[in-house]
Protein backbone atom coordinates (compact mmCIF):
# COMPACT_ATOMS: atom_id res chain seq x y z
CA UNK A 1 0.00 0.00 0.00
CA UNK A 2 1.27 3.47 -0.81
CA UNK A 3 2.64 6.03 1.99
CA UNK A 4 -1.16 7.89 2.25
CA UNK A 5 -2.61 10.87 4.19
CA UNK A 6 -5.93 11.28 5.26
CA UNK A 7 -7.26 14.17 6.11
CA UNK A 8 -10.31 15.68 7.54
CA UNK A 9 -10.33 19.90 7.69
CA UNK A 10 -13.55 21.23 9.91
CA UNK A 11 -14.48 24.12 10.46
CA UNK A 12 -12.89 24.38 13.80
CA UNK A 13 -10.23 21.91 13.39
CA UNK A 14 -7.49 19.87 10.62
CA UNK A 15 -6.97 16.47 11.62
CA UNK A 16 -4.74 13.56 9.66
CA UNK A 17 -3.49 10.48 9.49
CA UNK A 18 -0.12 9.84 8.20
CA UNK A 19 0.63 6.14 7.46
CA UNK A 20 3.87 5.29 6.53
CA UNK A 21 4.75 1.88 5.44
CA UNK A 22 4.36 -0.02 9.43
CA UNK A 23 3.80 2.90 11.02
CA UNK A 24 1.23 5.72 11.94
CA UNK A 25 1.13 9.28 12.80
CA UNK A 26 -1.71 11.70 14.00
CA UNK A 27 -2.12 15.17 14.12
CA UNK A 28 -4.46 18.22 14.46
CA UNK A 29 -4.42 21.79 14.35
CA UNK A 30 -6.94 24.21 14.59
CA UNK A 31 -8.39 25.45 11.66
CA UNK A 32 -8.65 29.49 11.60
CA UNK A 33 -5.09 29.44 12.96
CA UNK A 34 -3.10 27.41 9.47
CA UNK A 35 -2.84 28.06 6.25
CA UNK A 36 -4.54 25.07 4.72
CA UNK A 37 -2.51 24.57 1.20
CA UNK A 38 0.88 25.56 3.06
CA UNK A 39 -0.43 22.85 6.15
CA UNK A 40 -0.74 20.07 3.82
CA UNK A 41 2.47 20.74 1.81
CA UNK A 42 4.57 20.97 4.88
CA UNK A 43 2.59 17.16 5.58
CA UNK A 44 3.41 15.62 1.82
CA UNK A 45 7.00 16.59 1.93
CA UNK A 46 7.68 15.57 6.05
CA UNK A 47 6.09 11.88 5.25
CA UNK A 48 6.60 11.21 1.19
CA UNK A 49 2.82 10.89 0.88
CA UNK A 50 2.45 9.43 -2.41
CA UNK A 51 -1.28 9.37 -2.10
CA UNK A 52 -3.83 11.73 0.07
CA UNK A 53 -7.67 11.49 0.51
CA UNK A 54 -9.28 15.18 2.12
CA UNK A 55 -12.37 15.29 3.91
CA UNK A 56 -13.56 18.75 3.37
CA UNK A 57 -16.52 20.96 5.28
CA UNK A 58 -18.23 22.16 1.97
CA UNK A 59 -19.20 21.61 -1.10
CA UNK A 60 -16.75 19.94 -3.27
CA UNK A 61 -16.97 18.57 -6.82
CA UNK A 62 -14.37 16.65 -9.41
CA UNK A 63 -11.66 17.53 -7.16
CA UNK A 64 -12.31 21.72 -7.03
CA UNK A 65 -13.59 23.32 -3.65
CA UNK A 66 -17.12 24.91 -5.14
CA UNK A 67 -17.82 26.57 -1.29
CA UNK A 68 -16.56 26.14 2.38
CA UNK A 69 -18.16 28.68 4.34
CA UNK A 70 -17.25 27.93 7.56
CA UNK A 71 -13.59 27.01 6.39
CA UNK A 72 -11.24 30.07 4.98
CA UNK A 73 -9.93 28.51 2.01
CA UNK A 74 -10.48 29.81 -1.88
CA UNK A 75 -13.62 29.01 -3.53
CA UNK A 76 -13.87 27.48 -6.92
CA UNK A 77 -10.27 26.61 -6.28
CA UNK A 78 -8.38 23.01 -8.18
CA UNK A 79 -7.59 21.33 -5.34
CA UNK A 80 -6.66 17.99 -7.03
CA UNK A 81 -5.14 19.43 -9.92
CA UNK A 82 -2.85 21.69 -7.48
CA UNK A 83 -1.27 18.98 -5.53
CA UNK A 84 -1.13 16.22 -8.31
CA UNK A 85 0.65 18.75 -10.67
CA UNK A 86 3.02 20.07 -7.21
CA UNK A 87 3.69 16.58 -5.96
CA UNK A 88 2.79 14.34 -8.27
CA UNK A 89 0.71 12.59 -6.20
CA UNK A 90 -3.02 10.51 -6.59
CA UNK A 91 -5.25 13.12 -4.44
CA UNK A 92 -9.40 12.48 -4.00
CA UNK A 93 -10.88 15.65 -2.40
CA UNK A 94 -14.78 14.18 -1.15
CA UNK A 95 -16.94 16.26 1.19
CA UNK A 96 -16.94 15.34 5.02
CA UNK A 97 -20.47 13.88 6.05
CA UNK A 98 -20.01 11.71 2.58
CA UNK A 99 -17.00 10.24 4.46
CA UNK A 100 -18.75 10.26 7.49
CA UNK A 101 -21.24 7.91 6.10
CA UNK A 102 -18.38 5.87 4.53
CA UNK A 103 -17.64 5.35 8.29
CA UNK A 104 -20.44 4.49 9.77
CA UNK A 105 -21.69 2.48 7.18
CA UNK A 106 -18.76 0.43 8.14
CA UNK A 107 -19.21 0.45 11.77
CA UNK A 108 -23.04 -0.13 12.07
CA UNK A 109 -22.63 -2.52 8.66
CA UNK A 110 -25.43 -0.69 7.05
CA UNK A 111 -26.37 -0.78 3.42
CA UNK A 112 -28.84 2.03 3.98
CA UNK A 113 -27.58 4.66 6.70
CA UNK A 114 -27.89 8.17 7.01
CA UNK A 115 -25.71 10.17 9.06
CA UNK A 116 -26.71 14.33 10.72
CA UNK A 117 -23.58 15.88 12.09
CA UNK A 118 -23.96 18.87 13.66
CA UNK A 119 -20.49 21.18 14.84
CA UNK A 120 -19.81 23.93 13.29
CA UNK A 121 -22.26 23.49 10.78
CA UNK A 122 -24.79 20.97 10.51
CA UNK A 123 -24.80 17.93 7.69
CA UNK A 124 -25.97 15.24 6.26
CA UNK A 125 -24.62 12.22 4.46
CA UNK A 126 -26.59 9.30 2.75
CA UNK A 127 -24.70 5.51 1.84
CA UNK A 128 -27.98 3.72 0.02
CA UNK A 129 -27.72 0.08 -0.95
CA UNK A 130 -24.21 0.35 -0.34
CA UNK A 131 -23.65 3.49 -2.58
CA UNK A 132 -23.19 7.38 -1.49
CA UNK A 133 -25.90 9.48 -2.76
CA UNK A 134 -24.53 12.06 -4.48
CA UNK A 135 -26.50 14.45 -6.70
CA UNK A 136 -25.36 15.70 -10.15
CA UNK A 137 -22.63 17.69 -8.53
CA UNK A 138 -21.93 16.31 -5.48
CA UNK A 139 -24.10 18.43 -3.81
CA UNK A 140 -27.01 16.04 -2.31
CA UNK A 141 -27.46 16.52 1.13
CA UNK A 142 -26.70 20.20 1.57
CA UNK A 143 -28.68 19.72 4.75
CA UNK A 144 -27.69 22.79 6.33
CA UNK A 145 -28.48 25.08 3.80
CA UNK A 146 -31.80 24.03 3.21
CA UNK A 147 -34.57 27.05 3.73
CA UNK A 148 -35.56 26.69 7.19
CA UNK A 149 -37.01 29.96 9.17
CA UNK A 150 -35.39 33.74 8.41
CA UNK A 151 -32.57 35.17 10.78
CA UNK A 152 -31.69 38.33 11.38
CA UNK A 153 -27.69 38.00 10.06
CA UNK A 154 -26.44 35.89 7.10
CA UNK A 155 -25.24 31.93 6.94
CA UNK A 156 -21.35 31.61 5.16
CA UNK A 157 -23.21 31.02 2.06
CA UNK A 158 -25.37 34.22 2.09
CA UNK A 159 -28.47 33.41 3.14
CA UNK A 160 -30.19 34.28 6.02
CA UNK A 161 -32.94 31.33 6.43
CA UNK A 162 -30.43 28.38 6.34
CA UNK A 163 -31.22 25.59 9.05
CA UNK A 164 -27.64 26.05 10.31
CA UNK A 165 -27.82 29.52 11.27
CA UNK A 166 -30.13 27.50 14.34
CA UNK A 167 -28.83 23.64 14.28
CA UNK A 168 -25.27 24.92 14.70
CA UNK A 169 -22.44 26.20 16.91
CA UNK A 170 -21.75 28.94 14.39
CA UNK A 171 -25.40 29.37 14.40
CA UNK A 172 -25.85 29.44 17.88
CA UNK A 173 -22.74 32.01 18.34
CA UNK A 174 -24.55 34.44 16.03
CA UNK A 175 -27.52 34.20 18.43
CA UNK A 176 -26.05 34.66 21.47
CA UNK A 177 -23.55 37.55 20.19
CA UNK A 178 -26.90 39.46 18.82
CA UNK A 179 -28.29 39.36 22.22
CA UNK A 180 -24.65 40.42 23.74
CA UNK A 181 -23.92 37.53 25.69
CA UNK A 182 -20.76 35.25 25.86
CA UNK A 183 -20.34 33.14 22.58
CA UNK A 184 -18.41 30.72 24.27
CA UNK A 185 -21.71 29.35 26.23
CA UNK A 186 -22.12 26.10 25.96
CA UNK A 187 -25.23 24.27 25.05
CA UNK A 188 -26.00 23.37 28.97
CA UNK A 189 -24.93 26.84 29.90
CA UNK A 190 -27.60 28.27 27.54
CA UNK A 191 -30.19 25.72 28.43
CA UNK A 192 -30.46 26.79 32.30
CA UNK A 193 -30.24 30.50 31.31
CA UNK A 194 -33.51 31.60 32.24
CA UNK A 195 -32.78 35.11 29.07
CA UNK A 196 -30.72 32.19 26.62
CA UNK A 197 -32.61 29.40 26.77
CA UNK A 198 -34.60 30.33 23.69
CA UNK A 199 -31.79 29.89 22.30
CA UNK A 200 -30.98 26.02 22.71
CA UNK A 201 -35.04 25.66 22.45
CA UNK A 202 -34.80 26.86 18.52
CA UNK A 203 -31.64 24.59 18.55
CA UNK A 204 -33.05 21.67 19.72
CA UNK A 205 -36.20 22.14 17.54
CA UNK A 206 -34.36 22.74 14.30
CA UNK A 207 -31.97 19.60 14.54
CA UNK A 208 -34.98 17.39 15.15
CA UNK A 209 -36.27 19.03 12.23
CA UNK A 210 -33.22 18.48 10.16
CA UNK A 211 -33.43 14.62 11.42
CA UNK A 212 -36.61 14.38 9.90
CA UNK A 213 -36.41 15.52 6.65
CA UNK A 214 -33.88 13.25 6.10
CA UNK A 215 -35.44 10.39 7.66
CA UNK A 216 -38.42 11.26 5.68
CA UNK A 217 -36.45 11.81 2.19
CA UNK A 218 -34.22 8.77 2.03
CA UNK A 219 -35.60 6.28 4.62
CA UNK A 220 -32.58 5.29 6.57
CA UNK A 221 -32.21 1.59 8.27
CA UNK A 222 -30.23 3.74 10.72
CA UNK A 223 -29.76 7.05 11.42
CA UNK A 224 -26.31 8.40 13.10
CA UNK A 225 -25.94 11.66 14.79
CA UNK A 226 -22.41 12.84 15.49
CA UNK A 227 -20.80 16.32 15.37
CA UNK A 228 -18.98 18.11 18.15
CA UNK A 229 -22.28 19.70 20.06
CA UNK A 230 -24.18 16.32 19.90
CA UNK A 231 -21.13 13.97 21.01
CA UNK A 232 -20.67 16.53 23.67
CA UNK A 233 -24.27 16.55 24.92
CA UNK A 234 -25.63 12.90 24.20
CA UNK A 235 -28.78 13.64 26.17
CA UNK A 236 -30.00 14.44 22.73
CA UNK A 237 -30.72 11.30 21.42
CA UNK A 238 -33.46 10.63 23.44
CA UNK A 239 -34.41 14.66 22.35
CA UNK A 240 -34.26 13.43 19.20
CA UNK A 241 -36.44 10.08 19.22
CA UNK A 242 -39.06 11.64 21.27
CA UNK A 243 -39.67 14.46 19.44
CA UNK A 244 -39.64 12.78 15.41
CA UNK A 245 -42.73 11.75 15.55
CA UNK A 246 -43.95 15.47 15.69
CA UNK A 247 -42.02 16.04 12.65
CA UNK A 248 -41.20 12.98 10.36
CA UNK A 249 -44.09 10.84 8.62
CA UNK A 250 -44.87 8.07 10.76
CA UNK A 251 -44.22 5.01 8.05
CA UNK A 252 -40.23 6.50 7.43
CA UNK A 253 -39.92 6.16 10.95
CA UNK A 254 -41.19 1.95 11.24
CA UNK A 255 -37.85 0.24 12.00
CA UNK A 256 -35.22 2.94 12.29
CA UNK A 257 -32.65 2.71 14.05
CA UNK A 258 -30.89 5.96 15.57
CA UNK A 259 -27.59 5.83 17.44
CA UNK A 260 -24.63 8.27 18.17
CA UNK A 261 -22.29 8.04 16.31
CA UNK A 262 -19.20 6.31 18.24
CA UNK A 263 -16.25 7.18 16.27
CA UNK A 264 -13.80 9.65 17.13
CA UNK A 265 -13.85 11.62 14.17
CA UNK A 266 -16.08 9.94 11.52
CA UNK A 267 -14.92 12.38 8.40
CA UNK A 268 -11.69 11.49 9.18
CA UNK A 269 -12.09 7.52 9.43
CA UNK A 270 -14.11 7.80 6.27
CA UNK A 271 -10.83 9.68 4.20
CA UNK A 272 -8.85 6.78 5.84
CA UNK A 273 -11.36 4.13 4.32
CA UNK A 274 -11.45 5.75 1.25
CA UNK A 275 -7.35 5.97 0.85
CA UNK A 276 -7.28 2.09 1.90
CA UNK A 277 -9.92 1.19 -1.05
CA UNK A 278 -12.21 -0.63 1.44
CA UNK A 279 -15.45 1.90 0.18
CA UNK A 280 -16.07 -0.41 -2.94
CA UNK A 281 -19.49 1.65 -4.64
CA UNK A 282 -19.80 -0.98 -7.66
Amino acid sequence: MKNYLAVDIGGSYIRYIAVIEEDEFRGKAITKNIDIVSFLSVLIERYGIEKMVVSLAGQVFDGFIIASPNVDITNSFDFSGYFRSKYNIEVMLENDLNCAAVAEAGYFDAENIAVVYSGSGIGAGVVDNGKIIRGFRNLALELGHIPYKKAPFRCGCGKNNCLELFASSSGIKKWLKLKGADEGFTLNEISLDPELKWIADQYKEALVFGVSVVITLFNPEVVVLGGGIIKSNEWLLNYVKQKLPEFALNVSLEGVNIEISQLEDGSLEGARILAEGRFDES
